[in-house]
């Protein structure tokens, strides 16, 4: 005699004990150790799987990324400048480096990259202008502020997918009156998404 088989959806949600689940209410934290019950489509069948493994990779660290200042600069006027900032604030992957104000994307790490800069004009009356660099040539279109006898400030941001080894450095451009002097500098950068 062979053995006796079910009939399709012959066992109900009424026909299993409540007892089969323990803890029948949503779970509100979970250990990393924890078992989690998943179909694998390929294979048709329930697997489980730890929650370690099931959140492994899961969301971005936004990491290597970094924030560094100045207090001032000298411009050359009427042409472009690599900005030195050279105060660290912080430097997640150690991937900026004071010494040459640039940031080089470390190996394994390529992917999109936010990038943002800013700087203010002494009084004075002109334009000044602000872009990136990538790997030494001009990147972006510049952004820039123009006024007559006033502090006044110019700030870029862009998105920038980068492999590893490339490295970006700020640049300033300046067309004014009386000083060549830059203040209240600021650039900073942050990986997005792999």
């Amino acid at each position: 005699m062979g053995t006796a088989q079910l009939a399709a959806d012959a066992v109900t949600n009424a026909k299993v004990d409540s007892s089969v689940i323990t803890g029948q209410t949503a779970e509100t934290s979970i250990a990393t150790d924890d078992t989690i019950l998943i179909h694998d489509t390929s294979a048709s069948a329930l697997r489980k799987m730890t929650r370690a493994n099931f959140v492994s990779g899961v969301g971005e660290t936004n990491s290597p990324n970094f924030h560094a200042y100045d207090a001032e600069h000298v411009l050359t006027s009427t042409t472009w400048t690599k900005i030195n900032v050279a105060t660290e604030v912080f430097n997640n992957g150690s991937a900026y480096d004071t010494s040459t104000s640039k940031f080089t994307v470390p190996s394994g790490e390529a992917g999109v990259y936010f990038f943002s800069g800013i700087y203010r004009m002494e009084n004075d009356s002109g334009s000044a202008f602000l872009k990136f660099y990538k790997n030494g040539s001009a990147l972006n279109n510049w952004v820039s502020e123009s006024h007559g006898s006033a502090y006044f400030s110019v700030q870029q941001n862009i998105l920038v997918n980068l492999s590893a080894g490339d490295y970006i450095e700020m640049y300033g451009y300046i067309n004014v009156g009386n000083t060549n002097g830059i203040t209240n500098i600021s650039f900073q950068g942050f990986k997005v998404s792999s």
